[in-house]
Formats: structure tokens, sequence, C-alpha cells
């Protein structure tokens, strides 16, 4: 337990406490003054992961799809065997693999964070579709997981996906192109 920080003084058994404080630590002037018992967001060790969380399932994915998009572009692995196997042609690896490295920028960028995520979504169900009914020894879970992580991203991220979405349309209303 955290004991309350009081810039008053300890109280005496004759006088009152001289402020109050909650088990997160110091009370704000305000609050002391208004007799409540709010504490500054910063000494919520909750409300910090809470601004941290969001960006945990988004490093994850950044590294995947940067890996992922460096692999396709360059040929590495068994990149150009997977899209010969695919039948659509070697543009279409060069494609995607721009497609991944730009939605993994995308996620590093706080505004364009959800819509990134629900690009490389689209990406991702493009690829469980072809796990699941183009290739012969197709692996469903291998896309699935990050389909999952940007839905999770694009969840996390829905208000400033939102608010972009806002913006633009002002903007668009303001030029007369309604």
């Amino acid at each position: 337990m955290v004991l309350p920080r009081c810039r008053f003084g300890a109280p005496s058994p004759r006088t009152p406490a001289p402020c109050q404080a909650s088990r997160h630590g110091d009370v704000s002037e305000r609050s002391r003054e208004s007799g409540t018992n709010a504490v500054s967001s910063a000494s919520f060790p909750s409300r910090r992961f809470g601004d941290i969380a969001p960006w945990i399932p988004q490093v994850v994915l950044v590294v995947l799809f940067l890996l992922s998009g460096v692999t396709a572009l360059t040929g590495a692995g068994d990149a150009v065997q997977t899209f010969d196997e695919v039948g659509v042609g070697q543009w279409f690896r060069y494609l995607t693999g721009t497609l991944e490295i730009a939605g993994a920028v995308g996620l590093l960028i706080p505004r364009l964070a959800g819509v990134a995520a629900l690009g490389l979504g689209g990406v991702m169900l493009g690829a469980l579709a072809t796990e699941l009914f183009v290739l012969e020894d197709g692996d469903p879970i291998t896309p699935l997981i990050p389909l999952v992580l940007a839905a999770t991203v694009a969840w996390l991220r829905r208000d400033r996906t939102l608010a972009l979405l806002d913006l633009l349309r002002t903007r668009k209303v303001e030029r007369g192109t309604a």
C-alpha cells in the first residue's frame, strides 16, 4: 500500500487530516480545495497500461509484416514458389510485399494505425482464403493469427479512425465536393 503524502505535515490528534489522499498517491490541489478524493491520472498504473496496451499488438504486427513484406519483395525463402502455386504471377508477390510494408509503416503513425490495421486485415483475409481454397497443403492458422491481431488493433484504434474519417468528410464539404 502506498502511503499518502501530504504537504501540510502529519495530522495531530486534535486536528483533522490536512489533506485527503487515496491509496494511489498525492491529491491534486483542486481536489484538496473541493474536498474530493480525486487523484491525477499520472498516478494510476492502469491508466498508463491503457495507453501502452494497444501498442503491444501493433508492434508485433509491425515486425511481422516488415519481415513478411521484405521476404516477399526479395523473393527469399519459398515466396516465389508459393506465389507460383497460387497462380497469379510474381507481380502479385510484389504487390503483397509492398502492401505489407506500407501497412507496417502505417501502424507506426498513430493517426493511421486503425486504417493500416484494416488494410492489413484485408490482406490477411485474402491470404486466409488462399490458404483454405487455393493451396493444396494450406495452413489457415498462419494468416489467422495476424488477422486477429489486426482486427484487435483496428478495434482499439477505432476512435482515431473515425476521427480521420470525419476530418476527411469535413475537408470534402469545405471544398464543395460533397
